[in-house]
């Protein structure tokens, strides 16, 4: 699965017929006046709301204004064991929303009722951005992890409606944030800045580790796991990084339940990059750990014995990755060439083949996909 912001505040241009965007993407965000359009064809349509952090510019500003003090739910104020309530300067400045207060839950249901009263009833599921975000501005009186998962997932299932959270980048650890997803009406996480950063560098070591074992602990949840890697450089110029950022997604995917989004540059800004249409499919192994994948070599590796492409089979394929400082060696085991990339997105003409070189070994912070 794909996602893309399609018309609306920051996504495509109009001037893009939508029938040239809706074979290439699963999810979007869009605006109410364009929602029926993409359901009609195919997309179904997240609503973006905040019901945990309200600030002074949103627009519309109904949560701030309702909980903001003096509001009518100021009462759900996260605040400090001295009554100072917590403030975050960003956007204007805005409040947090402490969810084991009794006013928490109220005060969701309105953003809630307003945003889907917008789109009603051209919409699939809400969005819950900033879900289990904690810690930056301080901590509410009495903090624990424990009550704000129970808290929030209590809160997200009393809405009862179906549901994204933005929780697997928001704490210090994906692995800790995996338990923000524990109320049924979840469909799944966004995973901000996995696997890439917000400056284009890709994600090693212990923090790739720990997002490799987070999207293993969603899938197994049977939540959706939503990659986002946000690095927003040119992408015609940002291969090596697309390579990587998507072998780790097919590192411990599973294709009904992981979806993968980029933020990258591209001439009709639409961010779906042409390697999307490749399917991996029939793993030769599942892991439930990512050190199940890790070669004696140092590199992480898994095949799969049918991989497609837009549809047409090409055979088996292993995606391989170094995530590591230094270089690794890659197994010699029957792949004789590897997947390129090469130009922009995939209405830019950016294309595939599958005839790449073999390849031995990887730097650091660099991966590849194998094909026969």
């Amino acid at each position: 699965m794909t996602f893309a912001f399609v018309y609306g505040y920051g996504g495509t241009p109009t001037t893009i017929p939508l029938s040239q965007m809706s074979p290439f993407v699963s999810w979007a965000f869009t605006d109410e006046q364009h929602a029926a359009a993409l359901r009609t064809a195919g997309i179904k349509v997240a609503v973006y709301t905040n019901f945990w952090r309200n600030y002074a510019s949103d627009n519309p500003n109904v949560g701030y204004v309702d909980l903001k003090p003096g509001g009518p739910h100021a009462a759900a104020e996260a605040s400090t064991c001295s009554g100072t309530p917590l403030y975050d300067p960003n956007y204007g400045g805005g409040y947090l929303a402490d969810p084991r207060s009794p006013d928490g839950l109220p005060h969701a249901q309105v953003m809630s009722n307003y945003r889907l009263g917008e789109y009603a009833p051209n919409y699939d599921a809400l969005f819950s951005d900033d879900t289990g975000a904690w810690g930056d501005v301080g901590y509410p009186c009495n903090y624990s992890q424990s009550a704000m998962v129970t808290a929030e997932n209590a809160l997200h299932a009393a809405l009862r409606v179906p549901l994204f959270v933005n929780t697997l980048g928001a704490g210090q650890d994906p692995i800790q944030q995996v338990a923000y997803e524990g109320a049924p009406n979840i469909l799944g996480a966004l995973c901000e800045e996995c696997y890439s950063t917000n400056s284009g560098l890709p994600v090693t070591g212990t923090r790739w580790q720990d997002t490799e074992t987070a999207e293993i602990e969603t899938i197994a949840q049977h939540k959706i796991f939503w990659a986002y890697p946000r690095a927003t450089g040119d992408a015609s110029g940002s291969i090596p990084l697309r390579t990587y950022t998507f072998a780790s997604f097919l590192m411990t995917y599973d294709p009904s339940l992981a979806m993968f989004e980029e933020a990258l540059a591209t001439p009709h800004q639409f961010p779906v990059m042409p390697e999307t249409g490749l399917v991996p499919l029939h793993p030769v192994t599942t892991q439930s750990s990512i050190a199940g994948y890790r070669q004696s070599s140092g590199v992480y590796m898994r095949e799969f014995a049918d991989c497609y492409y837009r549809g047409s089979a090409i055979g088996k394929c292993a995606v391989a990755l170094n995530a590591d400082g230094s270089a690794e060696s890659v197994p010699s085991q029957g792949y004789a060439h590897t997947l390129t990339i090469s130009g922009s997105g995939i209405l830019d003409g950016g294309s595939v083949s599958f005839g790449g070189p073999a390849i031995t070994s990887l730097a650091a912070g660099t991966a590849a996909i194998l094909l026969p």
